[in-house]
């Protein structure tokens, strides 16, 4: 039997051992243990879905190509970084200088090639260590918001979560881009809490850190931050001259961190960045390669995403935001509604959007499940919350099980593609290859084509010295 797959079952295995022990010890009111244990069990089951052998078409491929490119120079994102043919700088899956998505991702998985090799695995253990630093984030958040047995569940659910697993492993559209979105804004949420906590000057500037951070992750919902900030802010009764003050001062740090990259592209690419910036406004009023769905494509999502009965505590919040004043479940809805409102408008659909609202959500079910069990019911009315609760972590459950692929073991393809393209040199063009950016990112050649240009040009190449093979 193939190391590869006792491996691959020995990670699956320990995983579910460490989510047994972590259970365990939270019976035993051991939270410190039991959530170092399914930090344990989330890494595992995280790795477990980054062995496969190859890079994932949408869009780990590029994310990785890029990344290799900038070992040369972490301040030149490229695609093709010898673009023998022609090409338009407007078609991002196929030009020169790429600045279709923010930097931090690029350069932590340039970092992470740097320092242990190209490989797949390289390109994802980045997402592989911020993921599993986001259970105890969550932890954290629950507990700071309610309790620790709220906070448990809500780890929980971080944990094994199907689609932050997924992405984690490149296997799914905008990848490693959502997951550092996703922790970041989480990161930025904790220090807000903390911030207004304790009034520890440091946390405010975690805060602008960890925004910044998303911001250059993803760009700009990550400024849901703010109005988080200030209904946290809001909760200890701070008064409102000390909380403008100290909004605008993170603010401006965030700006101060933000704006630099966005200076550097347009003064030196003025073309690309130009082009990038209106093809990302564009996304608002055209579905440029979006899933199909109407307003309701998000909420559709999160039944799907978070289990089909998540509908159930989404819509006890927004009736208790509305007739209650508590202000942590104002935070949960913001941090919920405001982006699943924008996004529902959005003409582009895609299911990575609302990813980064996934804290919240798990905060949420678990404090809604405690909540549930702990209020006086008639004994007719019992069975139905008890199954209820039962649903509301089944489905995530099954979801999670179902994102795993456990039976799919597609190392040997990764491995054969490897080896085939690892011979060629920097002056080998190969032409007709349909994995053309996979195939420049485990070779060193000059250049990759999906096509065969004209005679003519296949001549001037030779005569400049290049070998160019044609699949």
């Amino acid at each position: 039997m193939p190391t590869f797959f006792l491996t691959h079952w020995s990670l699956l295995g320990f995983s579910l051992l460490f989510i047994g022990f972590s259970i365990y010890l939270r019976q035993k009111n051991n939270s410190k243990l039991a959530i170092l244990f399914l930090c344990f069990a989330a890494v595992l089951l995280r790795i477990f879905v980054s062995k496969d052998g190859f890079l994932h078409e949408w869009d780990e491929r590029y994310h990785a190509l890029v990344a290799k490119n900038m070992l040369d120079d972490f301040l030149t994102p490229m695609l093709y970084k010898n673009p023998i043919l022609p090409y338009d700088f407007k078609q991002w899956a196929s030009n020169h200088i790429w600045v279709h998505k923010q930097p931090l991702p690029l350069w932590s998985m340039a970092l992470s090639l740097k320092i242990f090799g190209v490989s797949t695995f390289a390109i994802r253990i980045p997402s592989i260590i911020l993921s599993t630093i986001l259970v105890p984030v969550v932890y954290e958040i629950g507990r700071m918001m309610y309790n620790r047995k709220v906070a448990y569940y809500a780890a929980f659910l971080c944990a094994i979560h199907g689609l932050i697993i997924e992405q984690t492993g490149g296997r799914v559209a905008t990848d490693h881009i959502d997951i550092f979105f996703l922790c970041f804004i989480a990161f930025a949420v904790l220090t807000t809490l903390k911030f207004h906590a304790s009034n520890h000057i440091k946390y405010l500037f975690f805060t602008a850190i960890f925004t910044a951070c998303a911001i250059l992750s993803k760009w700009l919902p990550a400024l849901i931050v703010l109005p988080i900030w200030c209904l946290s802010a809001n909760v200890n009764d701070r008064n409102w001259k000390s909380i403008l003050i100290q909004l605008l001062g993170l603010s401006f740090l965030i700006a101060v961190l933000v704006i630099p990259w966005q200076l550097y592209i347009h003064q030196r690419w003025p073309l690309e960045a130009a082009w990038e910036s209106s093809y990302n406004r564009l996304h608002i009023f055209e579905a440029l390669g979006s899933e199909k769905g109407g307003p309701f494509y998000h909420v559709i999502k999160l039944t799907i995403i978070f289990g089909a009965f998540i509908i159930v505590p989404l819509l006890w919040l927004l009736w208790k935001s509305i007739t209650t004043k508590n202000k942590n479940l104002w935070i949960l809805s913001v941090w919920i509604f405001i982006p699943l409102l924008f996004f529902s408008f959005v003409k582009t659909k895609m299911q990575g959007y609302l990813l980064f609202t996934a804290p919240a959500i798990f905060v949420l079910t678990a404090f809604f499940t405690v909540y549930l069990r702990r209020i006086n019911l008639k004994d007719k009315f019992k069975m139905p919350v008890y199954i209820l609760i039962l649903l509301l972590f089944s489905f995530p459950l099954i979801y999670s099980i179902d994102r795993l692929k456990i039976m799919e073991n597609n190392s040997q393809e990764g491995q054969s593609f490897k080896t085939e393209y690892a011979q060629y040199d920097e002056k080998t063009i190969i032409f007709n290859e349909p994995r053309s950016i996979e195939a420049m990112f485990y070779s060193n050649c000059a250049a990759v084509y999906p096509y065969t240009p004209s005679k003519a040009y296949l001549s001037k190449l030779k005569a400049d010295g290049y070998r160019f093979i044609i699949k």
